[in-house]
């Protein structure tokens, strides 16, 4: 995504969950010409979605509040740590402040 500018931005998961990598948004985030990596993550988040709407197991383990793991998909896909805990600790306890719709 524009060199990596915008790390794992807003809706960049959209195109690689419906595979439209080529749509005006797809081709936007991920590039004109979408990598090899990038189709197979696609393919993989695809994968994982039918995965577990058909059988409730996504391929990694559930979430559970002490570890804390999170699935991290890339080029090489894998468990790991929450990797923003301290941005998940610094915003702990801070309750979104109401606002009007109207």
């Amino acid at each position: 995504v524009l060199g990596g500018t915008l790390g794992a931005c807003h809706s960049l998961d959209v195109p690689l969950a419906f595979g439209t990598l080529d749509s005006p948004v797809g081709t936007q985030l991920i590039g004109e010409e979408p990598t090899p990596e990038a189709v197979a993550l696609s393919r993989e988040l695809q994968e994982a979605w039918v995965r577990f709407v058909t059988t409730g197991d996504a391929g990694w383990s559930a979430h559970r509040p002490g570890p804390r793991l999170t699935r991290v998909l890339d080029a090489e896909s894998k468990t790991l740590p929450y990797p923003e805990e301290a941005s998940r600790r610094f915003w702990e306890g801070h309750l979104p402040a109401p606002f009007a719709v109207s």
